[in-house]
């Protein structure tokens, strides 16, 4: 009888293990595959900056593909991202906020600029394209899902090269295109 008893304690010990060991085998595998998770990212300098800053961001680091980013800090500032960025979605500004938030693609002469929102773009602040070079173009796309704007959208078409927007808009805002003309008087 005794053996058997312990035959049984084997039995289950070794069931349990095989269970405690599947569960941290998934519980791995889920912390090491982003796909289907996402983060809330926030904004937090009040002053502005550098999208590639990570100390202006709530985590600590630059937002990345599965991040949902959030540009809604009261106050009036410009976050400026250069170069290539993916995110999943992205709140700029907030009807209930004072001041302006603004995101600011901005080109350059070393490098195109492009913000990609795999989901959705909601903007209630102000979102500017602009390149100062003519070889690089400044790019907002929202591959999946929709730009929804009541605040305004200003593409900056003075001077360098190209801007585009690649989304399914929805617009109870404004959208506004600016050029600026030099005229010669001879």
């Amino acid at each position: 009888m005794r053996n058997r008893n312990l035959l049984v304690q084997v039995v289950l010990a070794l069931r349990f293990r095989k269970i405690s060991l599947s569960l941290l085998c998934l519980l791995m595998f889920i912390s090491l595959t982003p796909q289907g998770f996402t983060a809330d990212v926030y904004w937090i300098n009040p002053a502005g900056g550098n999208w590639d800053t990570p100390g202006n961001w709530s985590t600590g680091a630059v937002p990345g593909l599965i991040d949902d980013v959030f540009i809604t800090l009261d106050g009036t500032y410009t976050v400026t991202l250069t170069g290539s960025k993916s995110i999943n979605s992205l709140i700029l500004g907030d009807t209930v906020n004072t001041g302006v938030q603004t995101l600011l693609i901005q080109a350059n002469s070393a490098t195109h600029s492009t913000l990609t929102a795999a989901s959705d773009f909601t903007n209630a602040g102000t979102k500017t394209l602009t390149s100062s070079y003519s070889g690089t173009i400044s790019t907002l796309q929202v591959t999946s899902g929709t730009l929804t704007n009541t605040g305004t959208i200003t593409a900056n078409v003075d001077s360098g090269g190209g801007r585009t927007i690649s989304a399914n808009l929805v617009n109870d805002g404004t959208v506004d295109q600016r050029h600026s003309y030099q005229h010669r008087h001879n």
